[in-house]
């Protein structure tokens, strides 16, 4: 997975190396940031009157729960809440909280770090199936441009002439061995239909046939017709008539 030299490219691949740690490196990190976080308020002191800005635990949380899920998310938010209770809610250095409005704060941490904990989870489950999506669609089409190169090779190195016709009759494909045989090029065969190289009393055969061919009712016919070559002059050879199925028609 390669990201842009800039500023945003770095962020995405430092948050996808992080993202992608052993699990219990998460609840490591969850520890640090709920540390860090607090000494950086408590570097701020504390004044009379000053709000408790527990809010700002929410940074922590919202880390963690996205390097490491739902368990370091929780992890956070219960340090956070046991870290304001001691060291930032009256009395301090007590998990006592003399002021009823201080644990509605308190509370109000614990409920909305528990919530983003699990909505972060929930994006991080979303993210890994879309990821697993999309990993299964790039291999599958992976997959199916090398059939269609295998294919395309024997088509080309098969040693008879073989042509494709769509259901309104023009040539759809041909191969090297075709051209050489009727002596037109590929962009003249691709003007031209199955009627336009045949002899015209041969036509009338090959339409019942195809008639026949087209709903399913013959899987495929071997039949001696007469083709027209570019210069005008006509060479009898083998036809195997076969139908294709409607997927593989409209994969041409």
């Amino acid at each position: 997975m390669t990201y842009p030299k800039t500023t945003g490219g770095r962020l995405r691949l430092a948050v996808h190396f992080l993202t992608a740690l052993p699990p219990w490196t998460g609840y490591v990190i969850a520890t640090a940031a709920v540390a860090g976080t607090l000494l950086a308020r408590l570097s701020l002191g504390h004044a009379p009157g000053d709000p408790p800005t527990l809010v700002l635990f929410i940074i922590p949380i919202v880390l963690s729960s996205y390097i490491g899920g739902l368990g370091p998310g929780l992890l956070a938010t219960a340090i956070s809440g046991l870290a304001s209770a001691y060291f930032l809610l009256p009395p301090f250095y007590s998990f006592a909280i003399a002021d009823p409005k201080n644990k509605i704060q308190l509370y109000g941490l614990l409920l909305a770090g528990t919530l983003v904990s699990m909505l972060v989870e929930k994006l991080r489950r979303t993210k890994r199936i879309l990821e697993a999506e999309i990993v299964k669609r790039i291999r599958s089409e992976e997959a199916l441009t090398e059939s269609e190169e295998r294919f395309r090779q024997a088509f080309e190195q098969e040693a008879m002439g073989i042509f494709h016709v769509g259901a309104e009759g023009l040539l759809r494909r041909v191969n090297q061995k075709f051209c050489d045989f009727t002596g037109y090029t590929r962009e003249e065969l691709a003007t031209m239909t199955s009627k336009d190289l045949v002899h015209p009393e041969d036509v009338a055969e090959i339409e019942e046939i195809r008639k026949k061919l087209l709903p399913g009712e013959l899987p495929s016919v071997v039949i001696q017709k007469r083709y027209r070559r570019k210069d005008g002059s006509y060479v009898r050879g083998s036809c195997v008539l076969t139908a294709q199925s409607p997927a593989a028609r409209d994969n041409e």
